[in-house]
């Protein structure tokens, strides 16, 4: 039996509206309205590709992070980053890096901010023998 009309449902139930809705109507805190044609699931899928997608917009109107040389030798700093678990900045001649910062994800800029700040003011652990 088909219903030629149109009902109006709001909910928290997350199976409920998967399992009922094949268009979703949502209200942003910004004062935005997103119409989306499809499951409660693709409204969610295509809202976290919007979030990336933002995110990476920002990453590049960013300026990039500017590092002094080396503190120890006057070399080159270059921003590493160890599998996604941390960042630092490391002179590509003599080793001297800057203390490990923690971060839960490779996009963040704020630990590569702290790094190159305490690359940028000397404050590097040296490689030399017994340091």
């Amino acid at each position: 039996m088909a219903f030629p009309g149109v009902v109006l449902l709001a909910s928290h139930d997350h199976e409920l509206l998967q399992t009922v809705c094949n268009r979703v109507i949502a209200f942003q805190p910004d004062g935005t309205i997103v119409d989306r044609i499809g499951t409660y699931d693709d409204y969610l899928a295509w809202m976290d590709s919007q979030k990336i997608r933002n995110e990476e917009l920002n990453m590049n109107d960013r300026k990039p992070l500017e590092l002094e040389e080396c503190p120890d030798c006057r070399g080159t700093g270059a921003l590493c980053h160890e599998r996604g678990w941390c960042v630092y900045v490391e002179c590509l001649d003599c080793g001297a890096h800057t203390a490990y910062g923690n971060t839960p994800t490779r996009k963040n800029r704020t630990r590569q901010s702290a790094a190159a700040a305490l690359w940028n003011m000397g404050k590097v652990i040296h490689m030399r023998p017994g340091e």
